[in-house]
């Protein structure tokens, strides 16, 4: 990415009506993040791969297929894309020596070759899985990675889809936009609810287990809070009266 491509970016962006008011420095991410998104959308097009629009189509098919089925990150659209290719050259092959009388060992060759090489590509992809014997530990390690891979894709924001033009765009995470609210489930570093408390301790409206379902626990969770939590706050407010 060239620094004059996105000086460019930026002063088209100057020119549109959303970004009249927007910081220099914003615009600059934003041009930054488009060209960004418009170099991986032309990486990921098989369009000057596939000549032969009935291939170029089954091509397109089954990478959504594969995109649709498994995660696959953006340090591994070029292994996808090549599992796409040799899938289309095994379908080629093959219709090659089923239309064929005689078959050619060099076809025969070749159809060898493609296959061990989507095999190994499914390998590296991690395609060949057997999920019906994944544990469930392996199940949760997997979207841990997953979601460390979403997460460094989306650090400071969300891509999304205008429903109207289709266009993707880029919402832009603003701290100080934000409103700090006191969390409803904790006091301090402690899971409870004050509110609970007071109806449960003082009001008596609820019972103990009551209160322990709401906070989906066990009732001995809130004899836990009655001794080591609320005790210790109770003291401590004593002794600075």
């Amino acid at each position: 990415m060239e620094q004059q491509d996105v000086d460019k970016k930026v002063q088209q962006l100057k020119k549109l009506k959303q970004y009249k008011e927007t910081p220099e420095e914003y615009l600059i991410d934003i041009a930054k993040r488009k060209l960004l998104e418009k170099e991986q959308e032309l990486d990921f097009s098989l369009d000057d791969v596939w000549k032969n629009k009935t291939e170029r189509v089954k091509a397109q098919e089954l990478l959504d297929e594969y995109l649709k089925i498994n995660h696959v990150s953006k340090n591994n659209f070029e292994q996808l894309k090549n599992l796409v290719y040799y899938d289309i050259m095994l379908l080629r092959l093959q219709k090659q020596i089923s239309d064929a009388d005689t078959v050619d060992t060099r076809v025969l060759s070749a159809l060898n070759d493609a296959t061990k090489q989507a095999l190994e590509l499914r390998k590296q992809l991690g395609f060949l899985v057997d999920k019906s014997k994944e544990s469930p530990y392996d199940y949760i390690q997997k979207l841990f990675k997953k979601f460390e891979v979403w997460r460094e894709q989306n650090l400071d924001g969300r891509s999304t889809t205008c429903p109207h033009c289709k266009e993707i765009f880029f919402l832009k995470i603003r701290t100080d936009k934000y409103e700090p609210t006191k969390h409803p489930w904790f006091t301090g570093k402690v899971y409870t609810n004050d509110i609970l408390w007071k109806w449960y301790k003082k009001d008596k409206k609820i019972t103990k287990e009551e209160m322990a379902e709401v906070l989906k626990t066990h009732p001995d969770f809130i004899d836990w809070l009655d001794k080591h939590f609320y005790a210790k706050k109770e003291n401590n407010n004593a002794e600075t009266k």
